[in-house]
């Protein structure tokens, strides 16, 4: 007689042994499609390109840069890597320019003193589409609403332009943010900067392809289960998923209805340097009130944090595939600078609880309320039945209908863990609360944990639908309500970035801010794209 736990343990390996199969068949399908002769970027021709927000702002304030010139030069680079990465949506150049030669107007009638409470003054921003800029599309590629222009900035939006920022354009997204490869069939697919062969990941891909092209400096992006930290860590940038409560998320398509949104959900900072996300979560804090509590102004002493690491899940995780050699290095390398430049403690563990990081991501599937391709009502996001789903399947298979597969998808999904037990929902909610405890009396408050961002760098493109499991090493964190850091610390062998994800404890975003920082002071950060063409 067979018990549940042995059940349990065969269901997974059967799910795993589909998986694999399915990777097989994926490399077979696209081994093609993707061996084609690598191709570069044009050069990075303009100085402004490669300095940070901060610095930006600065130069400006004290007239060393024209406000107008450095817009222009990023206008120019976004022209020049557009057809390479494919990552506009609609852009909105005069409007900036006009909005460039305001600053340097203001800049040049104030003294700097004037101008202290405007700490991004005239940075060009880039927006994913999904994000609400006034005028621009806000429609998150979806294919049964033909198009949505937003009528209003979103709040963060709002908070960023009164800080001085520009926004220059908004960026690619798969089709209702439910896919971790940035592609749809009204925009096409975003290529990685560093081989446009490659995936820049989902579903903030368009703004991270941007950033590691240096046509953006700082961008506003959206994490549930990774959104944000999977491009970063496929384009080498820095992301930041906050502290749940903190950014407003409203101007968001899509969004949701369910109480739990607003703890799985948050938008938050995509930049090319550390320096720049406190300085972007700072003013994307529209409540002034919660910014003391974050305390982000606090000097951090790195070497007296606690350092803990996993190498992942190793095989005890059957629905995970484990890390590859490159991943694993990346946290050794990190570790090994922590240790060795700033003298921290480190130290391996074992945390077993995260062995159940897929069924526990569960729960923010299970949500309600949340927009999909089968809806009719625009109200009513879950007033479709299996007779609806099956239509809408159907006029998939017959070529009748535009939506994304990945959508499609979702509905057999949702439907079926709609199905899921309450009393099995309720062991659930009592791991993640066990493992908050747990994670919470580990890390206090003067310690992180750095766990790897994927199971391998970013692949070709069409092969992550084999890999859609392993988002669990990001979800996990949207589950506990934990703030994440996405830090570069490399590249491998082919040129393709590498990373890892620094984890706090909620509120406590600072700490894992400044081990970020601390990374790319010894290791670099971001890299330029190599052998740029003349």
């Amino acid at each position: 007689m067979i018990d549940h736990k042995q059940f349990a343990r065969l269901v997974n390996k059967l799910i795993r042994f589909i998986f694999d199969v399915l990777d097989w068949l994926v490399y077979f399908l696209t081994y093609f499609t993707n061996y084609k002769k690598k191709d570069d970027l044009p050069r990075i021709s303009s100085d402004a390109l490669f300095i940070s927000a901060k610095k930006l702002a600065e130069k400006i304030k004290a007239k060393d840069l024209r406000c107008v010139d450095v817009v222009e030069a990023y206008i120019n680079r976004i022209k020049d890597v557009q057809p390479y990465i494919n990552s506009v949506v609609q852009d909105r150049f005069e409007e900036a320019l006009k909005e460039a030669r305001a600053v340097d107007e203001l800049v040049e009638n104030s003294l700097v003193s004037e101008l202290n409470n405007k700490p991004l003054l005239g940075v060009p921003l880039t927006v994913k589409e999904t994000i609400a800029v006034k005028g621009m599309s806000n429609n998150a590629a979806r294919s049964r609403v033909k198009e949505r222009k937003a009528e209003r900035d979103a709040q963060v939006i709002e908070s960023l332009r009164e800080a001085g920022a520009i926004p220059l354009l908004v960026s690619n997204t798969p089709e209702l943010c439910l896919y971790i490869e940035t592609s749809n069939p009204r925009y096409g697919t975003t290529n990685n900067p560093y081989d446009l062969r490659r995936t820049v990941g989902g579903s903030s891909g368009g703004e991270v392809s941007l950033l590691a092209s240096a046509a953006s400096v700082i961008g506003v992006g959206s994490d549930i289960g990774g959104s944000l930290r999977i491009p970063a860590f496929f384009c080498g940038v820095f992301g930041h998923k906050p502290t749940p409560g903190y950014v407003p998320n409203d101007g968001h398509v899509p969004t949701s209805t369910d109480p739990m949104w607003d703890y799985y959900f948050t938008l938050g900072p995509l930049t090319r340097y550390a320096e720049d996300l406190p300085l972007m979560l700072e003013n994307m804090i529209t409540e002034k009130s919660k910014v003391g509590k974050l305390r982000l102004d606090e000097d951090v002493d790195v070497s007296k944090l606690k350092i803990y690491f996993m190498y992942g899940e190793g095989p005890n995780s059957i629905l995970q595939t484990v890390p590859n050699v490159e991943c694993v290095r990346a946290i050794g390398l990190a570790i090994s600078t922590l240790r060795d430049k700033y003298q921290c403690q480190v130290e391996e563990i074992k945390l077993t609880e995260f062995q159940d990081s897929v069924f526990l991501n569960s729960q923010i599937l299970q949500m309600s309320g949340i927009e999909n391709v089968y809806q009719t009502n625009d109200d009513k996001p879950d007033d479709w039945g299996w007779v609806r789903m099956v239509e809408v399947i159907l006029r998939k298979l017959l070529f009748r209908s535009s939506a994304s597969m990945s959508c499609i998808l979702f509905g057999p999904l949702k439907k079926l863990l709609d199905l899921t037990p309450e009393n099995v929902r309720g062991l659930v909610r009592q791991k993640v609360t066990k493992i908050q405890t747990t994670v919470t009396d580990l890390l206090g408050n003067d310690a992180v944990l750095l766990y790897p961002s994927f199971s391998e760098e970013a692949p070709m493109h069409n092969r992550l639908c084999s890999k859609i499991l392993d988002i669990s090493y990001l979800s996990i964190f949207n589950v506990l309500g934990m703030p994440v850091t996405q830090c570069p610390v490399g590249m491998t062998r082919e040129g393709i970035p590498i990373g890892i994800q620094i984890a706090a404890t909620p509120h406590h975003d600072r700490l894992s801010l400044a081990v970020a920082r601390a990374l790319e002071r010894e290791l670099g950060g971001w890299t330029p794209p190599a052998n740029p063409k003349v």
